[in-house]
């Protein structure tokens, strides 16, 4: 309700204007993920049309989310254009027949083409669609800053080359709740607000108002407005210092090791970021450590490799760093006494 007049609010509340200031998008649509969002975009603005898709854009993301299924789902032709490795601005603009509704162009998530490969400007392409063919980005959960990784493209960016919506995963791009956000013209955001299935996709106002505070918090520069991704590589210099004491406080059992971090296979699959983590050995074999430390109340995950137990220090958020600490002390601790035992046996 709206406390002015006692008239029903907008279901989406401050969540317009917020995007507005964070992307400089007109308006936004929030539904319950991002396969939902590329679902209504194609459903709401090119149902019964063609929509023009890149060969090497095709993908299909974990749980056999494949682009032309949704395409087809959606009730949309898809009209391929390009080849698995160049496709030019050409190839789009040849394509368009008076049947095009939409170019769709796809964040390749979690591959990339390296070599002999080109895709055009989104801007170049933005330039020569006539009007009434949407150009639309799935950028799924890339980056909203391209400080972080220079194969990104920010959210920002997008937009202001020319796409008419960006379609994202707010939960993996902003670190918050699980929602999908279709953000950019304000007509076109309308008329899929208005879409009947956006009744079957939309969040909860529970998941809305966590969405408003965090980009609340973003907009003020707060460290809980930070994704996980920027919170993570911008904390490695403290957490390689925090691997070096760590290493120190459980020696014999620990060492440091030098690791290539990657942020996520989902935005940047193919970039690396060194940082420090600890190898642990104790007494045993290191799965049977592995399968324990999953164990504990409050679970840490490490990985095997070449038999040797890993933990990467730098996936620690600053809450978890007490008891992250306090499990291993206790776990480390009955092996001091064991090896104590084992070398008084041998006197």
């Amino acid at each position: 309700m709206k406390l002015s007049d006692g008239k029903r609010g907008e279901r989406n509340g401050l969540l317009s204007s917020l995007v507005y200031s964070w992307l400089g998008a007109e308006e936004c649509v929030v539904v319950n993920n991002n396969a939902a969002s590329i679902y209504l975009a194609l459903h709401g603005l090119a149902a019964g049309k063609e929509v023009i898709v890149s060969r090497g854009e095709q993908i299909q993301i974990g749980g056999g989310f494949r682009i032309p299924d949704i395409l087809a789902l959606s009730g949309c032709t898809l009209v391929e254009v390009g080849t698995t490795n160049i496709t030019t601005s050409d190839d789009y603009i040849n394509a368009i027949t008076e049947n095009t509704a939409m170019v769709l162009m796809v964040h390749q998530s979690n591959f990339s083409m390296q070599g002999f490969t080109e895709s055009p400007d989104i801007s170049d392409v933005a330039k020569r669609l006539p009007e009434h063919i949407a150009l639309v980005v799935d950028q799924g959960s890339g980056l909203s800053s391209e400080s972080y990784a220079q194969s990104e493209t920010a959210l920002q960016t997008y937009l202001k080359m020319g796409a008419d919506l960006v379609c994202f995963s707010g939960d993996k791009i902003l670190g918050g709740p699980q929602a999908g956000i279709i953000a950019g013209d304000k007509a076109l955001c309308l008329r899929l607000s208005k879409n009947p299935m956006m009744r079957a996709f939309r969040s909860s106002r529970i998941v809305l108002s966590l969405l408003e505070q965090l980009l609340i918090d973003k907009l003020n520069k707060k460290e809980s407005g930070k994704g996980i991704a920027e919170r993570t590589l911008q904390a490695l210099a403290e957490k390689n210092h925090l691997a070096e004491q760590l290493a120190k406080r459980w020696k014999p059992f620990s060492c440091i090791t030098e690791l290539q971090m990657q942020v996520g296979g989902g935005s940047i699959p193919t970039e690396t970021y060194p940082c420090l983590g600890l190898t642990l050995t104790l007494p045993g074999k290191a799965q049977q450590h592995l399968e324990a430390l999953r164990s504990f109340a409050v679970p840490i995950i490490g990985y095997l490799n070449r038999n040797q137990l890993i933990l990467n220090v730098a996936t620690l958020l600053p809450h978890d760093i007490d008891i992250f600490i306090q499990q291993l002390d206790s776990y480390i601790a009955q092996f001091y006494v064991h090896k104590t035992k084992t070398h008084k046996e041998t006197l």
